[in-house]
């Protein structure tokens, strides 16, 4: 009995140096050295895109319509809205813009999930029945019409509707 408690112990004490060996060898070490570098510069890349991505504004949200040739007119900005939007109009030809810039994600966060619930839910917004919305940096861009060129022109520049 005793002999076959020694032999079990002394084949368990080389299995598990040979699988020690084996997981630390120098080339297993290297690949998964190389696996954490990549991951953690992809992890990163993908903050500094995000932080970005955030800083897009009302004012380059302007710059990119009036540098695609668009006459955008401002007319009325309002700063008493529940959470930390402030909401600015503009006037396309005839149809309107608003653009609600947010300080937090959460706030932006917040807002785009509850217009997509009451999206799902078929009820839509008390504004219009023409309105597209869009999501870009701290911005959620409301656009009220149906000019084909227009909407062409968001769904370039501000990526693709979300409701």
């Amino acid at each position: 009995m005793k002999k076959k408690s020694i032999l079990a112990l002394a084949l368990m004490t080389v299995m598990s140096t040979s699988i020690f060996m084996i997981g630390c060898s120098s080339t297993n070490t290297g690949a998964t050295s190389n696996s954490i570098n990549h991951a953690s510069s992809k992890i990163n890349q993908g903050i500094n895109e995000v932080g970005q991505e955030f800083h897009f504004d009302t004012a380059k949200f302007v710059d990119n319509m009036k540098g695609s040739g668009y006459d955008i007119t401002n007319y009325s900005v309002e700063e008493n809205l529940p959470g930390s939007a402030v909401a600015t109009s503009y006037s396309l030809g005839n149809d309107k813009v608003y653009v609600y810039q947010y300080n937090t994600r959460n706030d932006l966060h917040e807002d785009i999930m509850t217009l997509s619930e009451l999206s799902k839910l078929g009820i839509s917004d008390e504004f219009s029945n023409v309105s597209h919305y869009y999501k870009q940096g701290k911005l959620l861009i409301r656009y009220e019409g149906s000019n084909s060129e227009n909407l062409s022109h968001f769904d370039k520049s501000f990526g693709n509707l979300f409701v």
